[in-house]
């Protein structure tokens, strides 16, 4: 947790949870996004990454063209859950990848250029979130080998805990929730 100094006092606040699953299909993902939209989350909570089909094998970052824009693919993976902000993205030593929700903030600028190569690719964005560097590599390597993550941005510990069930109910694996901090 982050500190803050008050009255010579030092404080952690903690500012809700992130729950993260891997999903191996689309179709999995589309029925717990349509699942948590009805629980009450939005398009604001949830983010979805993934690669898109058939794209290219992962390349590192002096061989990626991040600079150009947008990579090609992005009605793949547009109908899920409904989720907005669907982006197009190359992230330096994952490659092309679709990105949903807040996590697709992150990784794009206002002009749709690549902000992974500063972040380290995936792994700094989920580390941003308070994931162990260990972790946040398994989730990269997870979107490299196919896998598709989803993580939703939660206010408590229960929901979190109710949020990992709905996750795991719809085939999610190594589900998990982390503490978000100021």
């Amino acid at each position: 947790m982050n500190k803050v100094n008050t009255n010579d006092k030092t404080v952690d606040i903690q500012v809700g949870y992130t729950v993260i699953g891997i999903f191996e299909n689309t179709n999995n993902v589309e029925t717990v996004t349509q699942q948590l939209h009805k629980d009450g989350y939005t398009s604001d909570d949830i983010s979805v990454l993934m690669q898109p089909e058939g794209s290219a094998p992962e390349f590192d970052a002096d061989h990626t063209e991040a600079n150009k824009g947008m990579v090609t693919g992005l009605a793949v993976g547009a109908a899920i859950g409904g989720l907005a902000g669907l982006a197009a993205l190359t992230v330096p030593g994952v490659g092309p990848i679709l990105a949903a929700g807040p996590l697709a903030a992150v990784l794009t600028t206002t002009s749709g250029a690549v902000v992974g190569s500063a972040l380290g690719g995936l792994i700094g964005t989920f580390a941003g979130l308070g994931i162990p560097t260990e972790q946040a590599e398994a989730y990269e390597e997870a979107i490299r080998s196919g896998g598709i993550v989803v993580a939703v941005r939660v206010p408590d510990i229960t929901s979190a805990e109710q949020t990992s069930s709905i996750l795991r109910q719809h085939h999610a694996t190594q589900v998990t929730h982390y503490a978000r901090t100021l």
